[in-house]
Formats: structure tokens, sequence, C-alpha cells
């Protein structure tokens, strides 16, 4: 089924850096656990990785007692993409990318974090809204940089694939599953 054109999509973090140790994905998912469904949990993850959707989500194996960081990921409008796109460099257009899309993130303890409480989200018109400096980075603090290529990725993909797509989404490059 197809995300909504205008609806945000929540996505957690699954992509992880070659050779990390521990995976640099969520910490939450639990890579030694079966799906939930009882299949492959890699078959989960790629599956998750091309649809970015809440059932396929759904299927990833959680911790006890802990919980997912989910990022909202907004649909990038053309002013904003065409602003992320103009930056000089890809860790550039990806920090641009977020601070157009991503403007809120529920935290694995489950507190709601808002991009305007860490500084004025700008109203740059044509329906584009870029959150601050500061929220930028407090997530890099938080998350790290890797999280901030997953978000962007999403959001580039999305737009570039266009509505209808029923799968449109991939890692960023140079990142794999952690399987």
């Amino acid at each position: 089924m197809p995300i909504a054109p205008n609806a945000p999509v929540w996505i957690v973090q699954i992509g992880t850096l070659p050779g990390s140790n521990p995976p640099s994905c969520d910490p939450a998912i639990d890579l030694s656990a079966p799906a939930t469904d009882g299949g492959s949990l890699r078959q989960a993850l790629s599956d998750y990785e091309a649809s970015r959707s809440p059932e396929d989500l759904a299927r990833l194996p959680v911790k006890r007692n802990q919980h997912l960081v989910r990022f909202e990921v907004k649909p990038l409008v053309p002013a904003a993409l065409r602003f992320a796109r103009e930056a000089p460099g890809e860790a550039m257009r990806a920090h641009r990318c977020f601070l157009c899309v991503c403007h809120a993130i529920k935290d694995a303890d489950g507190n709601d974090l808002r991009a305007e409480d860490f500084g004025p989200v700008k109203d740059l018109g044509r329906g584009m809204r870029q959150a601050s400096d500061e929220w930028l980075d407090h997530v890099l603090g938080l998350y790290g940089n890797d999280a901030i290529f997953e978000v962007a990725t999403v959001a580039f993909e999305r737009a570039d694939a266009g509505p209808r797509a029923l799968r449109p989404f991939a890692l960023p490059r140079g990142r794999m599953l952690p399987l």
C-alpha cells in the first residue's frame, strides 16, 4: 500500500556501517531473534528497508524492556528538495534535508522530542519549514550522523519515487543491514 502523499512516515534506524560492532542500527532491535511472524529476521529487515511500513516494522523483534527510537519523516516539498540538493557535499545535503523533514522524534524512553523545543522552526514559504541548527546538533549528539543520513535518504527516495511508489526505499550509500 503506498504511503499517503502528504503524510509523514515514522521510521526506525536499521542501517549500519559495515564492520560496526555492535551494529549502528537501533540498539533495541533484537538481532538474535527471529522476526515476530516466525520468519527470517534478514527478510523482515529487508522488507522494512524497502517499504518503511508499520506492518513490516511490526515484524522486527525488539529486546525486552526496550523501545525503538522513531523518527518522523515528512514529505519533501519541491522547495525543500531544491534547497537540500543545492548544498555542496553529501553531508550538507543530508543535514539540510533532515532539517526540513524531521521535526519530531519519539525516543527510546517514549519521550517526544520536538524541533521547536531547540529553536525556531522557520516557515520559509511554499510549504517549506526548516528546523534550527540546535535541533540538528541535539539529534547528532544523541543518534549520530548515520541516523541523519538514513532519515534524509528516506526523504529523498520518497520524493524521487513519487506518491504511487509501493516500496521505494533503500539504505544510504555505504550502509547495510545488520545481518
